[in-house]
């Protein structure tokens, strides 16, 4: 009976190790933890949870790069460089959470969710919604066949400046171009590109004050690529 006992000891023991183990090679962030150097880095080396959102955010951000085209790959590639850049700053100076572990956390969980919805078989035309890192537009077509454009953006770190407009859009060649309401002549003009749509806000003829239009908080702007999502 002892031989017995410590034989299932040992095998209790080994299994624990077994599990141990494979939990440890699963929590492993996308990247090498022995050259990581932001203080994010470290912090998501540390904690099984975050490495986990980590290899998810990764695995969904290489197979968007893959699907899409050269040019929609080429966007959302400049977009998550960005978002390492506000993931690292909301880990050193948290500004919704009390620390930055709990801040990145949620930060990392919002990117991956962003990534799990977007959609990587081609889209045609303007109608959908569109997001991008701190951005969405959602273009509906009417009872009268006319296209309504929905569109909002917002610093992503703190929310230093936002924006918000809509209006019914006009096909103008290769562009959709919405009339800002309440911005005085400025206009919020849509193209397909790539498997995305790129948003450029362009400001009254005569206008040289090169400012943000009236529907955005200083240096704020709805422009960039935005990408397709459910």
């Amino acid at each position: 009976m002892k031989r017995y006992a410590r034989a299932a000891g040992v095998a209790v023991v080994m299994m624990v190790a077994m599990a141990d183990g494979a939990w440890a090679a699963a929590s492993k962030p996308s990247f090498d933890c022995a050259r990581a150097k932001s203080g994010a880095e470290k912090a998501i080396c540390a904690d099984p949870k975050l490495a986990a959102l980590d290899v998810s955010i990764a695995s969904r951000y290489g197979k968007a790069r893959s699907a899409f085209d050269a040019e929609t790959s080429r966007a959302l590639s400049i977009e998550q460089w960005l978002f390492v850049g506000v993931r690292d700053e909301s880990y050193e100076h948290p500004w919704v959470n009390m620390t930055g572990a709990a801040e990145i956390a949620e930060r990392l969980g919002s990117r991956d969710k962003f990534l799990a919805s977007l959609v990587l078989t081609p889209r045609q035309g303007f109608e959908g919604e569109w997001r991008n890192f701190g951005g969405q537009l959602k273009v509906t077509r009417q009872a009268d066949g006319r296209l309504l454009a929905e569109a909002s953006a917002a610093d992503p770190y703190k929310a230093s400046w936002v924006c918000d407009t809509y209006g019914v859009g006009e096909v103008r060649g290769d562009r959709l171009v919405i009339q800002e309401k309440d911005a005085g002549g400025w206009t919020l003009q849509l193209r397909r590109k790539g498997a995305g749509v790129v948003a450029e806000e362009v400001p009254p003829p005569g206008d040289k004050n090169g400012a943000s239009s009236p529907n955005c908080g200083v240096n704020g702007s709805l422009g960039g690529t935005y990408f397709p999502v459910r």
